[in-house]
């Protein structure tokens, strides 16, 4: 399995305010001594390129790739959210929707039943999905 993160940089609220509203990065290293993530700030269309940047753990939620990808073949990460249906004819509910938690997510995806996975977004950035 290759390792992959990505990492969901957390919201910095002062004041009651809120200064910084949180998003997601590629994760480029990790520093485990330092505690710290490297990435790059996006310079158009060349990641590289742009600015590498430090961030604490504690600023961030890693968020490790689960080895899988969903059925546009995009990688599924913890804390994505997917949309599943059965193609049992006695499945009803075609809007089931379920967060990528480890090792709950190997469970589902391993049932005997053919899902059909797609991700709809993530917990951090579209928590109205869960309601």
């Amino acid at each position: 399995m290759e390792y992959k993160f990505k990492a969901w940089v957390k919201p910095v609220i002062e004041d009651g305010e809120v200064v910084y509203t949180g998003c997601m990065v590629d994760v480029w290293g990790i520093d485990f001594k330092r505690r710290k993530i490297i990435y790059y700030e996006p310079f158009d269309l060349l990641p590289m390129v742009g600015k590498k940047e430090e961030l604490s753990f504690d600023e961030i939620e890693l968020l490790p790739y689960i080895g899988l990808n969903d059925k546009n073949d995009k990688e599924i990460y913890k804390g994505d959210i997917l949309k599943f249906t059965h193609e049992r004819e006695d499945f009803i509910n075609e809007n089931a929707k379920v967060v990528v938690e480890i090792p709950k997510i190997y469970s589902i995806m391993s049932n005997p039943y053919n899902h059909s996975f797609e991700i709809i977004g993530s917990v951090y950035t579209n928590p109205e999905l869960l309601e």
